[in-house]
């Protein structure tokens, strides 16, 4: 029987086959315990810089009739930016003409959904729509707004773009983004108190163990980029015209960020890859500290979908700037289409949400040409050893509840397959003699 608090009941069974039945069961999950030996020693945010390609946005051009010529020019402008043998940005670039939509120039799901979208925001003139990588399981476009050089370049990239991308490339684990509330006395006090953290992190954060990073089979020294703990941080208004595709990004990342009208504190490593948001009170030393170890921890070497995050438009040649692995190359995935925008999930509501929340962006930005951003300058770094953790839950703000610590494809798959396969056979075998033997012990006692 199972008693009211979910403890079985011992009297059902004889105390020295619950004993051995335990110790079965510790032999059991020591089993699968020990595949953990081999995971990769790389730190995550050193992997995904190394071997995760940037997921590709899709931008479409809507319009009804014939761009003028001026258009015309900035669109095969855009395109030329976005090809992919320049390694320049992850955004492509395509033209809808809602007289005449050519469907075999676009991807899965592409047209329909635009078409749905049109019809519920009626554009009236030539309209510029984001949409997030397919890989993201949201409906809502990344952002919308009109047709024009400005906001084409504010797709591709932007000056705190830029900004982490500088910092990431000179060493740092991550950076951290602070997009302000407008209340300027919480904006100043959480920026103050993210930057104390992250200055303060290295003493709680540590990296995997040197040698072992130096004797992983995946480990190359000959990488230029110092390996090391340090963070910093950068805050943006939400009024920044510059930045205003860019916010609309990073509030779409998960699905209720832009609910809260609290500072939102967003890491970004890698090749412009988001980690899970902070928010108001959840700018705590716990939350800050557990989300910098996972990032500095040693990775499961686990495809990066799995992972929690997105990743962002940074016009930044990465190959060129990444010349020197600390692994050996691995086999990157195929990047696909966007079929996960068909109609039948997309609802007017949605559309609605979307449609007004990008508004807000726009209105609101149109107030402040420019906005701000600033900096953090203080950042540590003290390599350390210490075991990565993922973030946990917290009360007071929005924070992560599940995590798959880990990275893309390894470069020896098969191998460590082997491991898992083998340690959870003979772990499974052990549990299965174990108990077996036990049982015909306790029914030959009775």
């Amino acid at each position: 029987m199972i008693h009211a608090n979910g403890d079985f009941g011992a009297g059902n069974y004889p105390a020295g086959l619950m004993n051995q039945l335990r110790f079965a069961t510790i032999f059991f999950i020591f089993g699968i315990a020990v595949q953990t030996v081999n995971a990769c020693n790389i730190p995550v945010f050193r992997y995904a810089l190394e071997n995760w390609q940037p997921d590709n946005y899709i931008t479409v051009i809507l319009h009804n009739g014939n761009l003028s010529a001026e258009q015309q020019s900035l669109l095969e402008q855009i395109k030329a930016k976005s090809l992919p043998q320049q390694e320049v940005t992850n955004v492509d670039f395509y033209e809808i003409d809602q007289r005449n939509v050519d469907e075999t120039n676009l991807p899965p799901g592409v047209a329909t959904y635009i078409k749905r979208w049109a019809d519920y925001a009626s554009p009236t003139a030539p309209t510029m729509v984001v949409l997030y990588p397919e890989q993201l399981p949201t409906t809502l476009p990344a952002w919308s707004g009109p047709f024009s050089r400005e906001n084409a370049d504010r797709i591709l990239d932007s000056p705190i773009r830029q900004e982490i991308a500088r910092r990431v490339l000179e060493g740092e684990s991550a950076v951290w983004v602070l997009i302000e509330s407008g209340n300027k006395e919480v904006d100043d006090a959480a920026f103050a108190r993210l930057g104390d953290l992250l200055k303060d992190a290295p003493n709680h954060v540590a990296l995997p163990d040197q040698d072992l990073i130096e004797t992983d089979d995946e480990y190359n020294p000959s990488n230029k980029i110092e390996l090391k703990v340090e963070f910093s941080a950068l805050r943006i208004s939400r009024d920044a015209l510059d930045e205003a595709p860019f916010i609309s990004m990073l509030l779409g990342s998960e699905e209720d960020l832009q609910t809260f009208n609290e500072p939102i504190a967003i890491p970004i490593f890698a090749r412009g890859r988001t980690y899970f948001a902070l928010v108001g009170r959840g700018i705590n030393e716990t939350n800050v500290h557990e989300n910098c170890q996972f990032l500095c921890g040693a990775c499961s070497c686990q495809v990066k979908q799995d992972n929690p995050g997105i990743d962002l438009p940074i016009a930044m040649n990465w190959n060129e700037h990444i010349t020197e692995s600390a692994m050996d190359d691995v086999a990157l995935p195929e990047l696909t289409g966007i079929g996960g925008f068909e109609v039948d999930i997309v609802s007017d509501d949605d559309l609605a949400t979307s449609d007004e929340t990008t508004d807000q962006i726009l209105a609101s930005a149109q107030d402040n040409n420019g906005g701000k951003i600033e900096n953090s300058t203080e950042v540590a770094s003290v390599p350390q050893t210490q075991n990565n953790t993922a973030p946990t839950n917290s009360n007071d703000a929005k924070t992560a509840t599940d995590t798959a610590p880990g990275v893309d494809s390894e470069p020896a798959f098969e191998r460590r397959l082997g491991y898992w396969l083998v340690g959870l056979i003979g772990a499974g075998l052990v549990f299965a003699i174990g108990s077996t033997l036990l049982l015909k012990r306790s029914n030959s006692t009775e």
